[in-house]
């Protein structure tokens, strides 16, 4: 049981100086001197890809925040608008009571309920 804590503890933080010469020597032991400034290069070229990657990703996340932001931002100023009674202008003079009602129907101006043909 003591042997797993130990193993979780090399994966829990970055290696120390110890743990990366070990490592080295294992690569340099797998690739050879010849083929490790190779096995660098892929190496260094992955890391770029995945730097790359993590920053479009990035990107895209900002800029989806971005956007819900201006679509709240919007939503508010709208509201404020409204509140503001700004909207009113685009209303019928007639229909400006306030109420939020529908003006009621006189009798006899074709509404339709009540009258009998």
């Amino acid at each position: 049981m003591l042997v797993a804590y130990h193993t979780l503890a090399f994966l829990s933080s970055a290696p120390g100086g110890g743990e990366l010469l070990v490592l080295f020597i294992a690569i340099l032991i797998l690739f050879g001197p010849r083929r490790l400034p190779e096995v660098a290069r892929t190496v260094g070229k992955f890391m770029e890809y995945l730097r790359r990657a993590s920053q479009d990703f990035r990107d895209q996340v900002m800029q989806i925040e971005q956007d819900a932001d201006d679509i709240v931002v919007d939503a508010f100023e709208a509201e404020e608008e409204d509140e503001d009674g700004r909207w009113m202008d685009d209303v019928p003079a007639e229909d400006r009571d306030g109420s939020g009602e529908e003006p009621a129907q006189e009798p006899g101006d074709g509404g339709g309920e009540g009258e009998r043909t």
